[in-house]
């Protein structure tokens, strides 16, 4: 048999391709192919947090009341809670996360993410609000999801929220670079004020914590 090292590279390996492995209840060499070996991976790997070990949750949330001037230029939703900027980690450090201007912050490159938004508050009759999420570098030009929502202020409480899955068209293969900002931002069709009485944004990277 060869040594390892006196064997050419396959750097494409199929999975119809085979292995040598040590059968335990024979006590004997034996060979199987790779998509045996992916089949016990898949049906023996368990996740002790669930969906959460492959792919951490990052949140922002209020919980205390704020009003928010708004003009027809995006204003960054914050402040949040200071108790509260940590909803669910398990160990994630995709994201950093300020409580204080409402910006999260990649630490990695990250090829797509989820995000959720949800306000509870109130806008005077009849200003429109749109509230919207952004990605970018600090200082660049940021990038405004297509996902969004705006509606129509009734004067009394009302719920506005959305979600959808956020990348960056101004950047190669749209991915979101290692320092970009995430941010969400609201904005009316003319000034007014925004009374908000409790506030939620989440996202979740979809390629890894």
């Amino acid at each position: 048999m060869s040594n390892i090292n006196q064997l050419s590279s396959d750097t494409t390996p199929q999975l119809s391709d085979q292995i040598a492995i040590w059968n335990q209840n024979s006590g004997q060499p034996r060979k199987a192919s790779l998509s045996s070996v992916l089949a016990l991976l898949q049906s023996a790997l368990t996740l002790p947090s669930g969906i959460l070990s492959a792919a951490s949750l990052y949140g922002l949330r209020r919980t205390q009341a704020e009003n928010l001037a708004l003009t027809t230029l995006p204003a960054v939703v914050a402040p949040y809670d200071a108790n509260g900027n940590s909803i669910v980690k398990v160990g994630g450090q995709a994201l950093t996360l300020n409580v204080v201007t409402g910006l999260m912050q990649a630490t990695r490159t990250i090829q797509a993410l989820d995000f959720w938004v949800a306000l509870d508050g109130s806008l005077p009759n009849p200003r429109v609000l749109t509230l919207q999420v952004q990605t970018g570098p600090v200082g660049g030009t940021l990038y405004t999801s297509e996902f969004q929502a705006v509606k129509v202020g009734t004067g009394v409480a009302d719920c506005y929220n959305f979600a959808g899955v956020l990348q960056n068209p101004n950047n190669v293969n749209s991915v979101i670079n290692t320092g970009d900002i995430i941010q969400l931002v609201a904005s009316a069709d003319q000034a007014t004020t925004l009374a908000i009485n409790r506030a939620t944004f989440v996202v979740q990277p979809l390629d890894g914590v």
